[in-house]
């Protein structure tokens, strides 16, 4: 009796440290954030479309279904899109979500903002450098998430989604200079 007794209180210890662990880690000013920065062989131009385009970004954002506009034939400033995924990393759930470009500076930044519901919220941004004949292209996505169960795992989710980030921008690499 006494050993489940320990056992009992050596697991209660460890799933507090744990929680402690993952509440300081998702409390640190940066830990909602992600930059992930690659050089394509393209100049600004050549990448720019890529994008822009709902068929050229479904091409290299993985996990993508459906890219639709809200606001045909708008780019820039005020242009509106709903997105629809399905993430591997939840069993293939769907994720719907709408942007709107918030900043736009063309063939150089594109910022928007973003919402998933009740999931969360925030901003992406990505910049092109040209770099005389290649670009760098730097993305940088900063998001608050709805309930609290998820804010602890910030950390863990922000890590997954950069791994991803940079497979598609791997992805995005080969689909351009291949051109």
């Amino acid at each position: 009796m006494k050993i489940l007794k320990y056992a009992s209180l050596g697991f209660a210890g460890i799933l507090v440290t744990a929680i402690a662990v993952l509440y300081i880690l998702a409390s640190r000013e940066d830990a909602n954030k992600m930059t992930v920065s690659i050089e394509i062989a393209k100049s600004p131009a050549e990448l720019w479309p890529w994008l822009e385009e709902p068929e050229k970004v479904k091409q290299w954002v993985g996990w993508v279904v459906e890219i639709k506009s809200l606001t045909p034939g708008k780019q820039g400033v005020g242009a509106k899109a709903h997105w629809v995924m399905e993430d591997r990393n939840n069993g293939g759930a769907r994720v719907e979500m709408d942007d709107e470009v918030i900043e736009y500076v063309p063939l150089k930044k594109i910022v928007t903002r973003v919402a998933a519901s009740e999931s969360f919220t925030g901003e992406s941004i990505f910049v092109l450098e040209d770099l005389g004949g290649k670009s760098r292209l730097t993305t940088t996505g900063r998001y608050d998430f709805g309930s609290p169960f998820v804010k602890l795992l910030t950390t863990l989710i922000m890590s997954s989604a950069a791994d991803k980030l940079q497979e598609d921008m791997m992805r995005l690499k080969g689909l351009v200079e291949k051109r």
